[in-house]
């Protein structure tokens, strides 16, 4: 029983399928206004592991070199494929409230009531903004090549900003 994995493997084989280009999801979601946001996606070579570039038609790494074929979509790696806002989650925030002010929008400290600086006074999560949906799927639970590419030049435009900067 235990070798039934490997027909599947032996008839991919047998047929000459092509390695596939896959995409690594890495990062944390920012819970807080001034935690960054990591995360990213990293496409690369199913048959060495060489980083590639998004629907590449041959790895560039000298040794495999190897024709690639890629996905229409993928998991979400950032909400584990369930669709659900992965901070709201990890607080326990079932209505999808703000976890800083509780859903209230204000904090009360010393007797002032200032504005939440995490929710900017609205009360709900600043990351599915209440919906409780993941920011980067929209509940699909599958994150699609354009989400992918888009993911990869906004982080490229990040980068490039945050090096300019002194």
């Amino acid at each position: 029983m235990r070798w039934f994995w490997l027909v599947p493997v032996a008839l991919l084989a047998a047929c000459g399928s092509k390695p596939t280009g896959l995409v690594k999801f890495s990062g944390f979601a920012p819970i807080r206004p001034q935690d960054t946001d990591s995360r990213t996606a990293i496409p690369y070579c199913g048959a060495c592991g060489t980083k590639v570039d998004l629907g590449a038609s041959k790895c560039k790494n000298a040794k495999c070199l190897e024709p690639l074929a890629w996905a229409e979509s993928w998991g979400c790696g950032f909400c584990g494929a369930s669709g659900e806002c992965r901070p709201c989650r990890l607080l326990d925030q079932r209505d999808f409230q703000c976890s800083n002010c509780r859903g209230k929008g204000v904090l009360t400290y010393e007797g002032r009531s200032p504005k939440c600086p995490q929710c900017d006074g609205t009360g709900k999560c600043p990351m599915c903004k209440g919906t409780g949906k993941c920011d980067q799927c929209g509940g699909n639970r599958k994150m699609t090549r354009d989400q992918v590419a888009k993911l990869l030049k906004d982080r490229e435009t990040k980068k490039d900003k945050d090096e300019t900067q002194p």
